[in-house]
């Protein structure tokens, strides 16, 4: 077996059974020049049974392993770690799906440099290639309370956030795969051997963290990571964590702490709750937002809208981000020819009721031309 493919389903058969069907599309050549030879395992972590009646539909070539109860993620995940058969495994999220060729460039990549112990590929929103997605950073105490800090003003989050918004543009526009220091669990190809010799998810991890803490164990056993942005993938963010918010809230919490005490010891874990939680508080007293030269809040939206900046019509470069505030801390872009773009209707219908904000940046200059507020109803 060259690939296996783990999905871990918990209330998301329908997205399931896309990112089975996408998986079953792939073609793999294995290293002799063959065709390659890919198993599927569906974990299913103890869904209704309304769930589990539509997993029945895949193919009987497509192995289906129940759980009676929610295990976790990470803990699903190492249970189809250890009934995979195939040289190289893919973690793939129920609701992100590989486009043509995805799989075949991350192993190719990872049969042309044994130093890399993963890959990854590149990430998008939507089916029609608008907006990209973030490459994941890995977390360290100081970059968490940063983040937290960058809440409080809009110059202090163009100060902290530069960095940041300097490395997105630059991952977003490569061509040829590189290393990085992370790479997100939604999607990626890891080698059997590199399992066996660091293991696999620590399953203390229900939800989150669990894909920055391997990645550091990898990298601490002297293994590189790799983005290949030729293979590509859509990633439907968020789609699974919509449907137990609460739950899924908690347990990010949970897994943050978990991480930074493991990782960093329980004096960091402290430190970064007491700023976190100081910032926050001076946040919900100042309700600080951009300058209003920039700023516009467009309130409540049922559809969505037509955004443009100055002189729509002239060609220039410009780059529209979508983000959970104006911080634009975690974001998705958007490169465009004009400063215009109509928000997508597929993206829409996914977003889940509640604020966002937009931003529009000329390419040229990188500075910000206009941010929008918005609350989706």
């Amino acid at each position: 077996m060259d690939l296996s493919v783990i999905i871990v389903n918990y209330r998301s058969a329908s997205y399931a059974l896309h990112a089975v069907a996408s998986a079953l599309e792939q073609e793999l050549e294995s290293k002799s020049g063959g065709r390659g030879a890919i198993e599927i395992l569906v974990i299913d972590n103890g869904s209704p049974p309304e769930d589990v009646a539509l997993l029945e539909g895949l193919p009987q070539s497509v192995r289906i392993i129940h759980n009676s109860t929610n295990l976790g993620f990470s803990p699903a995940v190492n249970q189809g770690i250890r009934e995979a058969k195939g040289k190289f495994l893919c973690l793939l999220n129920p609701d992100a799906h590989p486009f043509p060729g995805a799989f075949q460039r991350l192993i190719e990549h990872l049969y042309r440099h044994p130093e890399v112990a993963a890959s990854g590929p590149r990430g998008w929103l939507d089916d029609e290639k608008t907006f990209l997605l973030p490459f994941v950073r890995l977390p360290t105490p100081g970059s968490m309370i940063l983040e937290s800090l960058a809440g409080l003003n809009y110059r202090v989050s163009r100060v902290v956030c530069r960095p940041w918004h300097r490395r997105d543009l630059a991952l977003w526009q490569i061509t040829v795969p590189m290393s990085i220091d992370m790479l997100c669990g939604a999607c990626l190809v890891i080698r059997r051997a590199v399992l066996d010799r660091v293991g696999g998810f620590d399953p203390h991890y229900l939800l989150y963290y669990e894909d920055a803490d391997w990645c550091r164990r990898v990298r601490r056993h002297g293994y590189r990571l790799a983005v290949v942005p030729a293979a590509e993938i859509v990633h439907y963010y968020d789609q699974t964590a919509q449907l137990a918010v609460k739950q899924s809230m908690d347990w990010m919490v949970r897994s943050r702490n978990y991480y930074i005490g493991k990782q960093f010891g329980p004096w960091a874990a402290t430190l970064y709750e007491r700023i976190a939680g100081m910032a926050g508080r001076a946040a919900d007293r100042w309700n600080p937002s951009p300058p209003r030269r920039l700023y516009e809040d467009l309130g409540l939206q049922a559809e969505p809208h037509l955004f443009t900046g100055i002189e729509p019509d002239v060609e220039r470069k410009v780059l529209f981000e979508i983000g959970y505030h104006w911080n634009f801390v975690i974001k998705a872009a958007a490169f465009r020819p004009t400063p215009e773009l109509h928000f997508p209707l597929p993206i829409w219908k996914r977003l889940r009721p509640g604020r966002y904000y937009t931003r529009l940046t000329e390419l040229a200059t990188g500075r910000p031309e206009k941010i929008w507020s918005w609350q989706k109803v």
